[in-house]
């Protein structure tokens, strides 16, 4: 048996294991059960079916022979994680073993709940948008008979900080915590905590339903009904031949068993979580360009609209008065021979004649202006339109959106047409380098110009970057109508001018770039166009 086959044999034996509660050492020898069980549940709360973690959250289990420490994997997304990514650390926030390298702030987190919570054995930490919009609003989320708490880091270390990254703020939000099993995060997510890591599933999912219930409920208005029960005794359990020994009804723990088939289900389908590497050269940026055209106009991610109406485009490391994009072509179809280099009249460096966006002009303008500007995009993301319309003012509410600052510049065409519609193309576009230019200056050095009925156009200092940035924008503005529908008050970041910097300062690690790129395409060829079926039009036009 090769190694990779070997592991995946221990993995799925370890799952099986789990699900029953028998002790996986004899099965998992290699690897301690609880790092075993910890890859496991990471994959569990990954799960499309379970979705309490996602491009961004984690999980931890206390390790079982020293209370005072735990195990958390390095950050990586959920999804992907392997038992090469679990260090183990201390309550301080300490590594004891393992990688040290790109440790998740929010080990303090984790740390101060098992320091304050000895019965804790399992700790996550997840966002989901519902969960985000109640954690930024006045109004409740209850679950249980109880309203889940709220901590509002805001008001912790000067809210100097938007995530719990020290252990004061751990401390703090450990004493919101307090005995119950979950806790919103203010802008940030939603925690669970629970006896096993078997549990913690249950839990984390019951928040997440119970939140989506609450808008249901919300949205649909009138009064709801509850069970009144009539009597204190329960009838007696019927029997037959299916009486076990204790007298009742045999059963499995058939959620347990469920929950570990979708986790033996994803590390089976799964490849090794081996980031990919950053491109050093043009050809590898186009490959990461075609990437990410597939990327953000899946339904997952929703930043560029299927309707072919959207581009993206980077800077040519080589020649940074070059750039590349898409010919004229929908981003859910964009291959490596679509990709076209111009200069910055957008004139094909080749001399090829190509169809061509019309809008490619918002592209080289930027570039023109802003030489920190590596990579830039259009779309028109229904969100980011509706709130360049609205009198609603988008604004962080989003810990991973800060950049939004105090709100984005508004661009409205008419004001430079002297309040005609745009002359080459549709009404709104941004067809020539005069409009581009003056887009350029109401933009400014901010990351996004909302275009006024339009969308918007966003830059950033690498390809990768912008396409987090992009979803994380996205987030923003669902969680903040998410929150505004809830009907009480919003909170947002108190924000500076620093907030809406570019992504210079990024680490090169992008594990949501990864862990993406593996959940919406997998391994499929991205350079092979499917034929139609015959009869079916080549050309829309």
């Amino acid at each position: 048996m090769n190694t990779r086959l070997l592991k995946l044999f221990r993995a799925v034996a370890a799952a099986i294991f789990f699900a029953f509660g028998v002790n996986a050492t004899s099965v998992c020898a290699a690897e301690p059960p609880t790092v075993a069980e910890l890859v496991l549940l990471n994959r569990i709360l990954a799960s499309r079916e379970i979705a309490v973690l996602g491009a961004y959250g984690n999980a931890s289990l206390r390790n079982r022979s020293n209370p005072d420490r735990f195990f958390m994997a390095s950050r990586i997304a959920a999804g992907l994680v392997s038992a090469g990514d679990v260090v183990e650390v201390d309550l301080d926030g300490n590594v004891v073993s393992g990688n040290a390298r790109n440790l998740d702030e929010e080990r303090f987190l984790h740390g101060e709940i098992y320091r304050a919570r000895p019965d804790v054995a399992a700790v996550s930490l997840g966002a989901t948008s519902e969960l985000l919009a109640f954690s930024v609003s006045s109004v409740p989320l209850p679950r249980n008979g109880r309203r889940v708490p709220v901590f509002d880091i805001r008001k912790s270390d000067g809210g100097k900080s938007s995530r719990v990254n020290s252990p004061s703020l751990g401390r703090a939000f450990a004493q919101t915590l307090g005995q119950g099993d979950a806790a919103l995060v203010f802008g940030q997510g939603a925690v669970s905590v629970a006896r096993s890591s078997r549990d913690l599933v249950p839990v984390a999912l019951s928040l997440r339903t119970a939140a989506e219930q609450r808008f249901f409920e919300i949205g649909l208005g009138g009064s709801l009904t509850g069970i009144a029960m009539t009597r204190d005794k329960a009838i007696p359990e019927a029997g037959g031949a299916n009486l076990g020994p204790s007298g009742g009804v045999e059963r499995i723990d058939r959620f347990g068993v469920f929950f570990n088939f979708l986790g033996a289900r994803d590390l089976a389908r799964t490849p090794s979580s081996t980031p990919s590497p950053l491109p050093q050269n043009d050809k590898e940026f186009i490959q990461d360009l075609v990437i990410a055209n597939r990327l953000l106009v899946a339904p997952e991610m929703g930043v560029l609209t299927p309707d072919g109406l959207a581009h993206i485009s980077f800077r040519s490391r080589a020649n940074p008065d070059h750039f590349f994009i898409a010919r004229d072509l929908a981003p859910g179809m964009v291959t490596a021979a679509d990709i076209i280099e111009t200069d910055m009249t957008t004139r094909p460096v080749n001399g090829a004649r190509v169809a061509q966006y019309s809008e490619r002009f918002i592209h080289a303008e930027i570039y023109k202006a802003r030489p920190e500007v590596m990579a830039i995009l259009h779309a028109h993301t229904p969100e980011l339109r509706t709130f360049g319309q609205s009198s609603v003012t988008l604004r962080p509410v989003y810990e991973k959106a800060r950049f939004i600052g105090a709100g984005f510049p508004l661009y409205d065409i008419t004001q430079f047409t002297g309040g005609a519609p745009s002359p080459v193309s549709c009404t709104h576009c941004i067809s020539t380098p005069e409009l581009g230019r003056a887009m350029v200056n109401v933009m400014g050095k901010a990351p996004v110009v909302m275009l006024l009925e339009h969308g918007i156009a966003m830059a950033d200092t690498s390809l990768r970057g912008l396409v987090i940035n992009a979803y994380n924008l996205r987030m923003s503005a669902r969680v903040q109508q998410l929150a505004v529908a809830l009907g009480g008050t919003v909170g947002y970041f108190d924000t500076t001018s620093a907030d809406g910097d570019l992504s210079s300062g990024r680490n090169a690690a992008y594990p949501e770039w990864d862990y993406w790129r593996q959940e919406l395409l997998g391994s499929k060829d991205l350079n092979v166009v499917p034929k139609p079926v015959t009869g079916l039009p080549l050309n829309a036009r």
